[in-house]
């Protein structure tokens, strides 16, 4: 797994965009290789628009639901320290990657995109962690992740399919609001994508909900 790879996945999608290891604002122990923070976010040409509605490079950035994830996994390292982790709609990664610096058991990065498959194992390299990616989510976890995966309301369904998964589900998602059936509202927190793609203020506020399997009486 290489940076010129993954450099040539993104060159079919934005042929003028390259990839950067850079540091993640707010969770500077975690470096990714994402697309170049000056990338063109203005017209583009109808070729490279129908490039992206066809395969749209979501993993060439880190989305800000998964930064804020990551940053309350970094808080409260005992959530994850010692099990079994699922990270689902992994993306560039970075939820499993601080899954990994918070003392996780085994770490498994699931994905349906092979390009963020391929994304997802040189970011790890990187980091120095160990990731297990997979295509199709199997098993059984202590907890699963879910980071900025709600953005179509359509993939609230996913969160039953996740529950039969793991024993604990941790959501993070900006564009959720009302918390979702059977999840407990366990706080918010402030974050954006990086690079920034000018989002509104009401992305930028990212609620965190959780579900247990087992709850003590």
């Amino acid at each position: 797994m290489s940076l010129a790879e993954l450099q040539s996945r993104l060159e079919v999608t934005l042929p003028d965009a390259h990839m950067e290891v850079v540091s993640v604002p707010g969770y500077q122990a975690i470096k990714l290789a994402l697309i170049n923070e000056d990338f063109p976010i203005g017209p583009l040409p109808q070729t490279v628009m129908n490039a992206v509605i066809k395969d749209p490079a979501y993993w060439a950035f880190c989305w800000g639901s998964g930064i804020a994830l990551a940053r309350y996994l970094r808080r409260q390292r005992g959530i994850v320290s010692g099990l079994r982790v699922l990270d689902l709609g992994s993306g560039s990664g970075i939820v499993a990657i601080a899954a990994c610096f918070s003392g996780a058991r085994l770490v498994v990065a699931c994905d349906t995109d092979p390009n963020a498959c391929l994304a997802i194992a040189v970011n790890a390299e990187i980091n120095n962690v160990a990731i297990t990616t997979a295509g199709i989510a199997s098993g059984h976890f202590d907890i699963a992740l879910l980071g900025d995966v709600l953005y179509d309301p359509r993939n609230l369904d996913v969160l039953d399919e996740t529950r039969t998964l793991a024993d604990t589900v941790l959501v993070a998602d900006s564009r959720v609001k009302q918390t979702p059936r059977g999840f407990c509202h366990i706080g918010s927190m402030s974050a954006r994508t990086f690079p920034n793609l000018g989002e509104f203020d009401e992305f930028r506020t990212v609620q965190l909900f959780r579900w247990d399997r087992f709850t003590i009486a």
